[in-house]
């Protein structure tokens, strides 16, 4: 073995050199120290590290500013040696804090303390943390110090919750003894800042998000009901319902200017009387009149300090008032108020929210208005409507019973009910002029008072104007057209106390006079129109009747002639050739030509079955009543069953959609079949008949066919016209057309029709 490797390499220390070991054992001690300090600074901070984590995540899913701030206290409570600590968040209106939230609740959630020290305030809002290193000291400058010291400590830290270089509020820790924060104390306080502030910046956005989705919503609620078309009150109600979802309050109204005045038009969770209303309905406050006259929002944060505020008796409850003015087009029709019982309670998003929901609820104030207008209008209009139909019905009404009706009587009667509830009126009566004898024949009377003798009756007709105008007369309050004076006595006995006057005419002549009468003066005012519409119509009605009936007789006449000529021309000459046939026959017997006797004998009973035919057809012609009991069709087929049957000719008759008829149609359409039956019978020697009647499209057609021998205009023209003339007439006076087709060996067409309401010519 080399013995160089059993030799120290250095010689032995010498006793001088021992100081320098005890010094580098010294040095790596302290190295050793460093390095279990660093250490443990770095266990501390990654453990740091560690709770903040934690304390993020909690914070982020937090589910309100409260877990939010319980979080960030429990915290700071374990990381830092403090009797308390709190969040506050600030308010930059007011100048001051409020307590979120606190470690063991030291100082109560809600509290506010305004921030006195201004050096405080300003090192906060740039970021720095404020010590007050023995905050009893200063209690005297500054209450809020003070309620910490007293609840929490002496030496007070300060520290700013900042996001986007805007102060949101403060962390404060409270230490039992006087002494200062350590380096590490402020990191983590401003560790937890940050944090929170990111919580509460957070947070804010997502309530200001569901803030202006709520907004939206009501917003979009009130442009709804726009379209509800909804009575004022219930737009109102939304309205209010729509606002307290929006923005809380203790109470809130709505005002409308109501003239010149502005009124209380609805109000939500007021306990004042309505004598208090009343008392501000008689003096608008100056705050509502500002509000109203500058068309701007006016927020009072304090009533009892604020100078525009005005004290009404019974609202003393009220702390904090905002009042928005509801605007339309430029103008103001009314404004809307909320209040509080907390002061400094509304904010300035508070002002914005309303302003712009009052600009909603204006529009739906001013639809709801329209609304109600247009309602109000309808309702007019509509009862004018009715008003007009009920007028139209009575004259329509008169017009048709004159149509359908000739018994004047019955027409007059049903005319005057209908004019009495056009005009609403207690009663009335009809009274006409008698031809050729002095006074008045009373006609149709109807309701109280009844009938009127001829002698108040004619001097109400002596009293009508020249012109043939209405005139209205009452009692001590009459109103007189045409200096008519006072009504009759007859009629005062009766107790009417007003009466309404007009004549009936017709081309010119006065063929009596209306009467219409009340129990009320003023039954007839602003009547005139309607008055003088009925009279014309009653007056038309008796004159057409008058003149139906004429024709009527000078018709009857007419066929009592004709009637006279087909029995002189027919049956009257048929039973002389029998006679004639007869005394052949006789003659023939005295000369023993007993087959001559015989021709002539057949003859006589061919004559008289004629004859027998020829009777029973004048006879069934006679019966007028057959009409008025069946009607049209039902005339025709006991027409075809009495007549055509009993002579052995085949019949046929179609009905088709023929429901009632005007009288003067049914009869014009009668006399019309009667006359190309009869010609079927006696001229053409038919075999069938067949008859068909037919209402379509506004039209009665009236359709006669026959197999008869037929014949020729002109021949028909020479033996005496077969009746073809007298067809034509009357069917061209129901305004309606005729065709007759014939030809011999070829039967016999005929067909009319005409208007199922006729227009009847002149002198119908």
């Amino acid at each position: 073995m080399d013995a160089s490797l059993l030799t120290p390499t250095s010689e032995p220390p010498r006793p001088e050199a021992e100081p320098d070991h005890r010094q580098a054992a010294a040095q790596l001690a302290e190295q050793v120290a460093e390095r279990l300090r660093a250490e443990e600074m770095a266990r501390r901070y990654a453990s740091r590290l560690e709770h903040l984590q934690r304390i993020s995540l909690a914070l982020l899913s937090a589910d309100s500013l409260a877990t939010v701030v319980q979080i960030a206290v429990r915290y700071i409570e374990e990381s830092v040696a403090c009797r308390a600590a709190g969040i506050s968040l600030y308010d930059p209106q007011r100048a001051e804090v409020s307590v979120v939230g606190s470690s063991g609740n030291q100082l109560p959630t809600g509290a506010r303390l305004p921030i006195t020290v201004p050096d405080a305030l300003a090192a906060m809002q740039r970021g720095d943390v404020y010590v007050f290193a023995d905050a009893q000291a200063l209690t005297g400058d500054s209450p809020g110090l003070r309620q910490i010291a007293e609840m929490s400590g002496r030496s007070v830290l300060a520290a700013p919750v900042r996001a986007n270089g805007t102060l949101l509020g403060l962390l404060w820790i409270a230490a039992d003894e006087v002494r200062p924060f350590a380096a590490e104390e402020v990191a983590i306080a401003r560790e937890v800042c940050d944090l929170v502030a990111v919580a509460i910046h957070s947070r804010r956005l997502l309530e200001a998000e569901q803030k202006a989705r709520a907004r939206e919503s009501s917003l979009r609620e009130v442009g709804a009901s726009l379209t509800l078309g909804l009575e004022l009150d219930e737009v109102l109600r939304r309205i209010l319902d729509q606002l307290e979802r929006l923005i809380s309050f203790s109470s809130a109204g709505i005002f409308l200017l109501d003239g010149w005045q502005l009124m209380f038009a609805a109000r939500r969770e007021v306990s004042v009387t309505r004598q208090h209303l009343d008392a501000m309905r008689d003096n608008t406050p100056t705050n509502l009149q500002r509000v109203f006259d500058s068309a701007q929002p006016l927020l009072i944060d304090d009533t009892t300090v604020a100078k525009e505020w005005s004290h009404v008796p019974g609202f003393e409850y009220i702390r904090a008032w905002l009042g928005v003015p509801l605007v339309l087009k430029g103008v103001c029709i009314g404004a809307l108020t909320i209040d509080r019982e907390q002061p400094y309670s509304f904010t300035t998003e508070d002002v914005e929210l309303a302003l712009a929901f009052a600009n909603q609820a204006a529009v739906a104030i001013d639809n709801a208005r329209l609304f109600n207008e247009v309602q109000t209008h309808a309702e007019r209009l509509d009862a004018r409507v009715r008003e007009r139909t009920r007028e139209l019905e009575a004259l329509y009404g008169i017009t048709a019973a004159a149509i359908e009706n000739l018994d004047l009587d019955r027409v007059l009667a049903r005319a005057l009910e209908l004019a009495v509830q056009a005009v609403g009126c207690s009663g009335g009566g009809i009274y006409l002029v008698q031809p050729g004898q002095p006074g008045l024949r009373p006609a149709a009377s109807v309701g109280v008072g009844g009938p009127l003798d001829d002698t108040p009756a004619a001097q109400l007709l002596a009293r009508l104007s020249p012109d043939g105008a209405p005139w209205v007369a009452g009692g001590s309050r009459a109103t007189y057209d045409h200096g008519a004076g006072p009504l009759p006595d007859g009629l005062f006995a009766a107790g009417i106390q007003a009466a309404a006057v007009a004549p009936l005419r017709a081309h010119g002549h006065s063929l009596g006079v209306l009467v219409l009468w009340s129990d009320a003066a003023d039954a007839f005012n602003g009547s005139s129109l309607l008055l003088t519409a009925i009279a014309d119509q009653i007056g038309a009605a008796v004159d057409n009747i008058q003149l139906r009936q004429m024709t009527r007789q000078a018709a009857i006449i007419e066929e009592r002639e004709r009637l006279a000529r087909d029995l002189h021309d027919a049956a009257t000459q048929t039973v002389f050739s029998a006679g004639l046939f007869a005394e052949a026959a006789r003659e023939s017997a005295r000369a023993g030509d007993l087959a001559q006797v015989e021709r002539y004998s057949q003859s006589v009973v061919q004559r008289i079955y004629q004859a027998l035919g020829e009777m029973r057809l004048l006879l069934f012609e006679l019966r007028t009543e057959t009409l008025a009991q069946l009607g049209l069709a039902g005339a025709l087929h006991e027409r075809l069953q009495s007549v055509e049957k009993r002579a052995n000719i085949a019949t046929r008759l179609r009905v088709e959609g023929v429901g009632s008829l005007p009288l003067a149609l049914e009869e014009t359409f009668y006399r019309v079949a009667l006359e190309a039956l009869n010609n079927a019978l006696r001229h053409a020697h038919a075999r069938h008949v067949s008859v068909t009647l037919r209402s379509a499209d506004g039209q009665l057609t009236l359709l006669i066919r026959d197999d008869g021998v037929g014949f020729r205009r002109r021949d028909a023209a020479q033996q005496g016209g077969m009746g073809l003339d007298s067809m034509a007439k009357r069917i061209h006076k129901v305004n309606g057309s005729i065709r007759i087709i014939s030809r011999p060996g070829h039967g016999t067409r005929v067909e009319a029709r005409a208007p199922l309401a006729p227009t009847t010519r002149e002198g119908v």
